[in-house]
């Protein structure tokens, strides 16, 4: 007897009658080469500096998590409404095409311009259907963007590090209607869109200052992050997408070395506690919010024990 007959944890019932929704088991079982490729040309190594140009090649895999790949039914309070997983998930290839340009400084300074280009294969993302949300591949999307990072030792303990990127994405989308038939899930394409990636924001700024008392073994740091707009939730039928706004987040650490082996720290997380907004993206470019919501500051204190 198939298992899907007896079980009856796989099914559960849809909204319409005799609309059932079937769980079938996710299963991968794939064989994949990964080369790589990495080109190091030294353009000065002396005691003053040292500049590097590197060029590589990578390909990589993301397989499905267990949530995405597991056709379960759960109610999602953060996007306030059911998802469920996909057993017809494929791994994601994606082709990695770096260019680096680095300098490194006789004071432990440093500076780096890159420039990439992803491209995706069976990349995975979010779909909105019917009030409903779950995962699918997505044929073909690619990110290309530019990235500057330094350090800069502005005194003998005190350090600035930052990094900046700024991201180009595009998806093509190809929407696809889902209908169990006899136990197997059929999927039939409907429509195409264009868009960005699903959570990939078109820049972001990422800063880190830090201070070391050398005498009193005390090491102070206050970080600053912003990322812009991002695509969280994509709806398919007469829906807007919903993105999530820029928002600035501050964090504080302050850590003392005790002895040998111990380590004691306070940190203070997301200071500002900015709100979280998530708004409707229309095409008359009218502000329609979503939600708004507070993660609220967070006040950690550790003690770290180190051999």
């Amino acid at each position: 007897m198939n298992t899907i007959d007896w079980d009856m944890r796989r099914r559960y019932s849809g909204k319409a009658e005799g609309d059932n929704f079937l769980a079938n088991p996710g299963i991968i079982k794939v064989t994949k080469l990964l080369p790589s490729l990495n080109i190091v040309y030294k353009y000065r190594d002396d005691e003053s500096k040292s500049i590097n140009v590197r060029a590589n090649y990578s390909r990589t895999t993301a397989y499905p998590s267990i949530r995405e790949i597991t056709e379960n039914n759960i109610l999602d309070f953060e996007l306030r409404s059911t998802v469920f997983g996909n057993s017809t998930l494929k791994p994601a290839d994606v082709d990695n095409f770096d260019l680096r340009w680095e300098g490194y400084f006789k004071n432990a300074s440093s500076i780096s311009v890159s420039a990439f280009y992803k491209k995706f294969k069976n990349h995975i993302e979010l779909l909105n259907f019917n009030d409903a949300n779950t995962w699918t591949n997505v044929d073909d999307s690619y990110v290309v963007g530019l990235e500057v990072e330094g350090v800069k030792k502005l005194t003998k303990n005190l350090e600035i590090r930052a990094n900046v990127a700024v991201i180009e994405s595009e998806t093509n989308v190809i929407l696809k209607s889902r209908k169990d038939v006899d136990g197997v899930i059929v999927l039939t394409p409907y429509d195409t869109l264009v868009r960005s990636m699903y959570g990939q924001a078109p820049f972001i700024v990422n800063a880190i200052i830090n201070y070391n008392f050398e005498k009193s073994r005390v090491n102070v740091a206050v970080s600053y992050n912003i990322q812009g707009k991002r695509l969280v939730i994509a709806a398919t039928e007469n829906v807007p997408d919903v993105y999530e706004m820029p928002r600035n987040v501050i964090d504080f650490k302050i850590s003392k070395q005790l002895g040998k082996h111990f380590t004691t720290s306070l940190t203070v997380r997301d200071i500002l506690n900015q709100p979280v907004q998530r708004r409707f993206e229309t095409e008359t470019d009218e502000k329609l919010d979503y939600d708004s919501y507070r993660w609220g500051t967070s006040i950690n204190l550790g003690l770290t024990y180190k051999l």
